[in-house]
Formats: structure tokens, sequence, C-alpha cells
């Protein structure tokens, strides 16, 4: 959140928004941060290693992270996740290689587990007088599809050219008339990623036969076809990049 409080603003005001937009569902996602320790090496840190062992309750994702540990994402319902919470240590260890059918080896934990529902959130409004949201204050999503940092790196490369143009223009960069150009710039992207993570997500918690295998036949070819790969990757990270690739 940006808040410029320039010499046109007087007092003590504050900026009020509406009620965001709130998807929940009940959910709950445990994460944690591990490591192998088996005779098995991790597996190499080109890709992010993902299982989902156990239907309906969505994706177990394990994250390379330099040398030998990874960061853990299970999503789980809420009294599944409540469950692994009060495993001992060594009962949580065990039940997470089981989930991961021991690719990594023996599983340790390296951080204490924790959980939190499943939510995404957009503020309905992303300017007001001499405000502007960037970041999680303008949209929240669960972690799933990684798009989160994706988008709101590109709230703040947005709000600086904004800003940036309303400066050499000799404009007030805090007036409404400026901060609506922010406004309209990111309003179609943090739609578009957000019904985006919607829909991927749904696609992971159905239990609907052919959404699974168009699921699952999406994400073998998106391992396997390397062009596809590449512009689903540019994709995730600008709208519009991975077609570059063909221009």
């Amino acid at each position: 959140m940006i808040n410029d409080q320039g010499p046109a603003r007087r007092g003590s005001g504050r900026a009020e928004f509406p009620a965001p937009r709130d998807s929940r569902d009940r959910r709950k996602a445990v994460v944690l941060s591990s490591g192998g320790r088996g005779a098995q090496s991790r597996a190499p840190a080109s890709a992010p290693q993902c299982v989902n062992r156990v239907p309906y309750t969505g994706p177990f994702t394990l994250v390379p992270l330099p040398g030998r540990q990874s960061s853990l994402v299970c999503v789980e319902t809420a009294e599944g996740a409540q469950r692994l919470l009060t495993m001992s240590t060594s009962e949580l260890e065990l039940e997470l290689e089981r989930r991961a059918h021991s690719i990594l080896g023996w599983f340790k934990l390296a951080s204490k587990a924790q959980s939190f529902p499943l939510a995404g959130l957009t503020a309905t409004r992303l300017t007001a007088d001499r405000l502007a949201l960037v970041g999680e204050t303008a949209h929240v999503f669960p972690p799933i599809g990684a798009q989160g940092l994706n988008l709101s790196l590109r709230d703040i490369s947005d709000l600086g050219n904004v800003l940036s143009k309303a400066l050499a223009r000799n404009q007030d960069i805090g007036s409404s008339a400026v901060l609506a150009g922010y406004e309209t710039r990111r309003r179609s992207d943090i739609r578009s990623r957000t019904n985006a993570v919607d829909a991927l997500n749904r696609s992971l918690l159905t239990g609907f036969l052919p959404v699974q295998l168009a699921r699952g036949a999406g994400m073998y070819f998106a391992g396997k076809v390397g062009p596809l790969r590449r512009l689903l990757m540019r994709e995730g990270m600008a709208p519009g990049a991975g077609f570059e690739l063909f221009r």
C-alpha cells in the first residue's frame, strides 16, 4: 500500500475502501520446510516436485530450496490439517514422506508446521485520495499457480511507470486523474489472473473425472513439450510474454 500524503492533502483523513471480494473454502494449507536425509539425494533443483497423493484435498507441492531442503505446501481439509498439526515430529515426517512417495528420501522437518485458510481477496478499488494499493493490499492469492508475487511485481512496475510519466508532465502524482491510470492498467491483469488461479484451484479439487483427465493431460504436456512449458512460464511472468517467442 502506497500512501502519498502530499501538500495538497489536509488533515488526517483516511481513505476507505469497500469490503473486498472474498473467495474462501474450508480447506487449509499446511506449510513447512523439510530436508531429505536418506540414501536418495533430493531431486535436481531445476523444477518443483509436485505430488498429489490424497484425492480431492488439493496439491502436495515440494519446491526446491538450496542444499537438500524443500519448501512444502500441502492443501488439506480443515480436519485433515488439524490432524497433521497434532502429529508428533516423527509421525509428521513419516506421513509427509509417504505422501511424497519417498522421492526425496527420508524426511526431516526443518521448520515448524503452520496452517492458514485458503482464501482469495481482491479489493474492489485500487486507488483513493492520494493512495494506491499494490501487492497483497490489492489482491491475495492461495499458494496455487505461483502468481501472487508476479502480480505484485507488475503492480509496482505499472505504478512506477504511471508516476514517472506524471512527474515528467509536472502533474500531481497523487491526483485522482493520475491514479486512475494505474487502476485502469492493473484491473484487467488482476481480474484475469484471479480467474485463472480460481479455475486451476477448482480443477485440483474437483472429483469430476473429465476435468481430472483434462488437467492431467495438460500437466503432462506442459512437462514434456518444451515450447509449451516455456510459453506457460513466460505467461506466468507477464501477460503476452509467452507469445513473443513466436514473433
